[in-house]
């Protein structure tokens, strides 16, 4: 290669660099000499044809000046640089362009090893990141099965509550197979005797109603649930109650009677077919309705209370029960919490409110960025829904407060309207009738 002595090598005179050197050595000597200073001479002899400077003249002549005009020192010139200096540049064009071409596969290796590691190691970050975006933690396995059964009982709680606002009205209408079919006589006997088989409590007036109470004294649930809201309903998360199947159970009873003496205590009494056909009674009968229109507002609102309260479907009561639990609630407490079937109510206090009352909630919090959003997200929904519950409370509220106004207004209407009647009968007094 290059960096061998010219004169070390095996065949040093076949080596294209020590040619190219040598012919551009001998052109140079040539070239000095057609100037005129120095003597050119040509030797024959059997061994070939060697070119010198300084070389003695023998046998053949000497030539002297420029002897580009000489045919054989043309040739002998031609000769010499054909051998010695175009075909060491073409041997060496060769080999430089063969260990160009080998330099360029050395470097397509390289280039090739490079974008092979490259993308070896983008795939192995992308599945690391894939392994680490896409394992739960268990926060949203969490929030994830406990709002599992959330929409049935939701929906369940929507027919309940549309249940208990047609027992209702049907009361207030006077419907066959009620209580107060028969009338407001009827429906109070009705309502005693109920109170002493079930609400009866004999600690009351001083235990004068003993006498009169024909319930179990030992059977505490039911006692004064007709009257008292806290006991009933407010402090209540999930009612034993299902007004979509045919069981009776006591606290479809406690919630009925309640809302019997909160709205509409005193139905009107019923029509007779021929009350109807008497012109001077179409006031009353009107009268009748706006009042049961107004009624049925408020019959609403407390339907909606009491159909969230009442048992769902319970395919994520033990989940919820496991983070009452781990709350340090005692478990004959959580029955009475939960019950073996928690309702909407009692599901969305868990999902808002008693999850994030236990500290481990936030310890697994410090988790991976991805499964952090997820978890904003699920909070994020529930929040979306408890809004919705707020939103569709506001609406009833803004209709109760509507009819409070109009209530307002219908005194002053009559007020209005008889000081317009007195106005005019005056003036008839005054001017006469026309």
């Amino acid at each position: 290669m290059i960096g061998d002595h010219p004169q070390t090598g095996p065949a040093h005179e076949e080596r294209p660099l020590f040619r190219w050197i040598a012919g551009l050595a001998m052109f140079l000597v040539l070239s000095l000499s057609v100037g005129g200073n120095g003597a050119l001479a040509v030797e024959r002899g059997e061994e070939g044809s060697k070119v010198g400077i300084g070389a003695p003249a023998l046998d053949t002549p000497t030539y002297s000046g420029c002897a580009l005009g000489d045919t054989s020192h043309h040739n002998n010139l031609s000769k010499l640089l054909r051998d010695n200096w175009i075909t060491a540049f073409m041997l060496m064009t060769e080999q430089l362009t063969v260990s160009m071409m080998y330099q360029m596969l050395i470097l397509g290796h390289f280039f090739d090893a490079k974008n092979q590691t490259e993308t070896t190691r983008l795939l192995q970050s992308m599945a690391a990141q894939a392994h680490k975006d896409y394992q739960p933690s268990a926060n949203l396995c969490t929030l994830g099965t406990n709002v599992r059964s959330l929409a049935p009982s939701d929906q369940k709680a929507e027919a309940n509550a549309r249940l208990l606002d047609a027992i209702m009205q049907d009361r207030q209408l006077l419907a066959k197979n009620r209580s107060a079919a028969a009338g407001f006589a009827q429906d109070v006997t009705d309502r005693v005797e109920q109170f002493k088989t079930r609400f009866c409590d004999p600690n009351d007036d001083d235990e004068a109603l003993a006498a009169i109470c024909k319930n179990d004294p030992g059977n505490t649930i039911q006692m004064n649930s007709d009257i008292d809201f806290g006991k009933t309903l407010e402090s209540v998360y999930t009612l034993d109650a299902d007004f979509t199947d045919s069981d009776k159970r006591p606290e479809e009873e406690s919630v009925v009677a309640l809302g019997s003496n909160l709205f509409g205590h005193h139905v009107f009494e019923w029509f007779s077919d021929d009350d109807f056909k008497k012109e001077a009674a179409r006031d009353e009968i009107m009268d009748m309705r706006s009042v049961q229109a107004i009624r049925s507002v408020a019959n609403d609102s407390y339907a909606h209370l009491v159909g969230m309260k009442t048992a769902g479907t319970g395919e994520s009561a033990s989940f919820m029960k496991a983070v009452v639990t781990q709350l340090g609630v005692p478990a004959e407490d959580i029955d009475a919490f939960l019950g073996d079937k928690p309702s909407y109510y009692a599901q969305m206090e868990i999902l808002t409110n008693k999850i994030y009352q236990n500290p481990s909630f936030y310890m697994t919090l410090y988790d991976k960025p991805q499964n952090v959003k997820r978890t904003r997200a699920a909070l994020k929904a529930f929040q979306l829904m408890q809004d919705r519950d707020r939103f569709e409370s506001s609406l009833r509220r803004e209709m109760l407060i509507s009819l409070i106004l109009e209530m307002k207004l219908r005194s002053y209407q009559s007020g209005v309207e008889n000081d317009v009647i007195r106005g005019i009968t005056d003036d008839i007094v005054e001017f006469g009738a026309p």
